[in-house]
């Protein structure tokens, strides 16, 4: 349910850029009109993400789900964008999160084309222009957004596992410590050789004492 509320934040930003250009086409092109119109593409797109986040309160409120889950989430993502960059993949480097978010980025960029071609009414030197440099716009876009991807899912994966480290330590260094007793229930346990280390079965013992979570 995240991968695809991601995926529909993305298609909200593609379809309200096609908004925007086909109402700068019709108003030729006046900047004005653009000052009043993103507003309104700004309220849009953040009921989403205020319906979104009610969603998710919901659904992890009443089906006992912790918010570190998301962690979670993200540690996955950022472990697909850090794989998709090693060389003994066989898919291709944006094959891996696109098939966990169920990303298609084809039907969209078709669409995109389509009003970008119909909405530039210009000679055609002009045109051809206007389209080599928008493709070139992107591309650097695509480069950047890309090693800023990568770096910060590297940094993240990086920061959690020193602090997986760091809480699996104390764990070991308390692995052989002793449980305090006390002195009501001291005197009746029996006393055991600390050099002889019996392992028996629930079954096989008739008493027992139940001894701060442990049973003697």
């Amino acid at each position: 349910m995240s991968c695809s509320d991601v995926r529909e934040r993305f298609h909200y930003v593609v379809l309200l850029t096609v908004v925007a250009l086909r109402n700068m086409m019709e108003l030729s092109w006046n900047l004005e009109h653009l000052s009043e119109l993103f507003p309104h593409l700004l309220i849009v797109f953040g009921s989403e993400i205020i319906v979104d986040w009610i969603k998710h309160a919901f659904i992890t409120k009443f089906n006992s789900i912790p918010s570190h889950v998301y962690q979670d989430y993200r540690h996955v993502l950022s472990q697909d964008v850090a794989d998709s960059r090693n060389k003994s993949v066989s898919s291709d480097h944006c094959d891996l999160v696109s098939r966990r978010l169920g990303f298609i980025p084809i039907p969209l960029a078709v669409l995109l084309f389509r009003v970008v071609q119909n909405c530039i009414h210009k000679t055609e030197h002009v045109s051809i222009f206007t389209v080599v440099m928008s493709f070139m716009c992107l591309l650097s876009f695509k480069v950047f957004l890309s090693i800023a991807l990568l770096g910060n899912a590297c940094s993240f994966l990086r920061n959690r596992q020193k602090n997986t480290n760091n809480k699996d330590t104390p764990k070991k260094d308390r692995k052989g410590s002793a449980v305090p007793v006390s002195p009501f229930v001291a005197h009746r346990l029996p006393r055991v050789d600390s050099s002889v280390h019996i392992k028996a079965d629930l079954s096989e013992i008739d008493r027992f004492t139940m001894c701060s979570n442990r049973i003697v």
